[in-house]
């Protein structure tokens, strides 16, 4: 039974924009046979088929399925971008794909625990949010940092907006500092594989506003809930000195930055029971 001679008029116009149609099935590693009953319109693409197909000439499903003379005149209108726009549109869509339900679990409010950046010996507590947005996943994230200078007393909040995404088991959360736009950080942490997100540790990477020397720091992120008291939890943050009663043992050794003699290169600690 024929299918639809859209699809095989369709399939004759693209193709004859390449050098021949064995390159084309080259490219698109299918089979020629199987190709020729596409051409033919005995067989239908499969809907893998399908998709590379479009993908290769660059068109919709919808416009694949519409008359030769629809398609000629949507190509004909179209703006079309360079191969490297494309590529690179391509890689931001791989880098920061929909958010899975394995990477949903990770949604709610922690509070993070890491050696500042750029108060040497102080330890920062900050308040961050991970939320789904449309079908990505987002970052929100506060710090509030006080210090003091003889009778000056100083108080600084610098807020981070970012995107969360996951490749080969590592989480990574990429924010923006949104007061000044002067600092980009990155974190990467180990997977929690409890049934519950309890804590995640790992390293984050940055430049901070004092002395902007790129720096990397141990990093934890405690899970405090779905729902909390938002003025609580900012009461809670801002900087404490290492050795402060109000940073728990436990937490103040996975951030310490320290690295064993026979190591050569700054790693992350892995909780015992993540």
């Amino acid at each position: 039974m024929l299918v639809s001679s859209n699809i095989q008029e369709n399939l004759r116009f693209l193709c004859g924009f390449h050098s021949s149609i064995s390159e084309v099935c080259r490219k698109l590693e299918i089979n020629r046979q199987q190709f020729n009953k596409y051409l033919s319109g005995t067989s239908r693409p499969s809907p893998r088929n399908m998709r590379k197909i479009c993908e290769f000439f660059e068109i919709t499903e919808s416009e694949f399925l519409q008359p030769t003379e629809q398609l000629a005149a949507s190509l004909q209108s179209r703006t079309y971008e360079s191969r490297t726009e494309r590529f690179h549109r391509g890689l931001i869509d791989e880098l920061f794909p929909r958010a899975e339900p394995n990477l949903l679990r990770y949604a709610g409010y922690y509070h993070s625990y890491f050696f500042s950046l750029g108060y040497n010996g102080k330890i920062i507590r900050s308040l961050i949010r991970i939320y789904k947005s449309g079908d990505k996943l987002l970052s929100k994230s506060i710090e509030r940092v006080s210090t003091k200078d003889g009778e000056k007393v100083g108080r600084y909040i610098t807020k981070y907006r970012g995107i969360v995404t996951v490749a080969a088991d590592r989480l990574y959360v990429i924010d923006k500092e949104t007061l000044w736009n002067k600092a980009i950080t990155m974190t990467i942490l180990y997977p929690s594989y409890r049934s519950h997100v309890s804590r995640l540790t790992g390293l984050t990477l940055g430049s901070p506003t004092i002395g902007r020397n790129p720096s990397c720091a141990r990093v934890l992120y405690e899970y405090i809930g779905d729902e909390i008291n938002i003025r609580h939890a900012l009461g809670a943050c801002g900087l404490f000195d290492a050795n402060d009663s109000a940073i728990p043992d436990d937490i103040r050794q996975q951030v310490t930055n320290s690295i064993p003699a026979s190591e050569t290169v700054f790693k992350a600690l892995q909780l015992v029971n993540p």
